[in-house]
């Protein structure tokens, strides 16, 4: 909810008809809501800090579900992917039922590890402070082999790291869950540099209504996603769903529309796949640079992409 000041007076001189106003009042989240699920969330402002590195917010690179995941890389210390809330949370009651800080993550990097935490908001008080509440995400917790991992870490696990506020203070119990201004992943202990990760579906969540098993969404329609990296001069990967039972076709089509390589050519079940293409042809000689077209073909679905092969 927002609270929106009107200019009574002009309003009035307009000769339009003011209902009376009620004062703005906080009230407390009840149900959970979703961070990033393809796209930031409702009454969320995005408020990264990258420095010198990538951040991509719609990377195509094999989502968990959907069709977009969060990427970030080479990211500077201290950057941070931001997550802004407008306005404020009132997490309080969320954190005494049980509530946990939902999503997937993967990395590529053993040992790697990054901090993600809650800021809530500076009182006037000039004793106040924006305070954090964090938890470290490391090799304890998950493993960073390139695959997808899913996490669901109580809100109430956090643990009270302090604030940065021109100077740093140390923590005095006085982080606030009831004005809650920020949602941040940090890279809180070093550059990363040659590290990379990925995050999707971010929610804050009732564990006791979600899936147990945790297995990720069925697709619910045929996707055919653009290849990554493009362009490429050694290997790409391409994504694609389907959501039933069926016989799938994907080749690699040169400009002339001759077939280059057959990449799948199977019975396949629904779910989300990857599939690479090295840039051999099916007589294994290395194709020429140039661009090409990936065509997947099942049922009554064609859909193509244009992949740029660089040698």
């Amino acid at each position: 909810m927002f609270d929106y000041d009107l200019n009574i007076p002009l309003v009035e001189a307009l000769g339009l008809n003011v209902p009376p106003q009620k004062n703005f009042i906080h009230k407390p989240d009840t149900t959970g809501f979703d961070l990033y699920r393809d796209f930031i969330g409702p009454h969320i402002l995005e408020s990264s800090w990258a420095g010198n590195g990538i951040l991509e917010y719609y990377s195509e690179n094999s989502p968990v579900a959907g069709y977009y995941c969060i990427y970030w890389t080479e990211v500077d210390q201290y950057g941070y992917i931001g997550f802004n809330f407008k306005s404020f949370k009132d997490l309080s009651v969320l954190v005494d039922n049980g509530y946990a800080i939902d999503f997937w993550v993967r990395g590529d990097l053993p040992g790697a590890k990054f901090d993600i935490r809650f800021i809530d908001t500076k009182a006037d008080d000039p004793a106040d402070h924006p305070w954090r509440m964090r938890m470290t995400i490391a090799e304890t917790i998950v493993t960073w082999n390139g695959e997808w991992h899913h996490l669901q870490i109580p809100l109430k696990n956090f643990v009270e790291h302090g604030s940065w506020d021109n100077g740093w203070f140390n923590p005095q119990g006085d982080f606030d869950w009831r004005a809650v201004e920020h949602f941040q992943i940090v890279a809180e202990y070093y550059a990363l540099k040659n590290i990379k990760f990925w995050f999707d579906n971010l929610r804050i969540v009732d564990p006791q209504l979600e899936n147990i098993q945790i297995e990720k969404q069925s697709p619910q329609a045929y996707v055919l996603c653009q290849n990554y990296p493009n362009p490429f001069n050694a290997i790409t990967t391409i994504r694609y769903q389907i959501p039933r039972n069926d016989y799938m076709e994907i080749c690699i089509y040169n400009l002339a529309g001759q077939k280059v390589r057959t990449l799948v050519n199977a019975a396949q079940c629904p779910g989300t796949y990857t599939v690479s293409w090295d840039g051999f042809d099916d007589n294994g000689l290395q194709s020429a640079s140039g661009v090409y077209f990936c065509r997947m073909n099942v049922s009554d679905f064609v859909e193509v992409r244009k992949l740029i092969l660089i040698q």
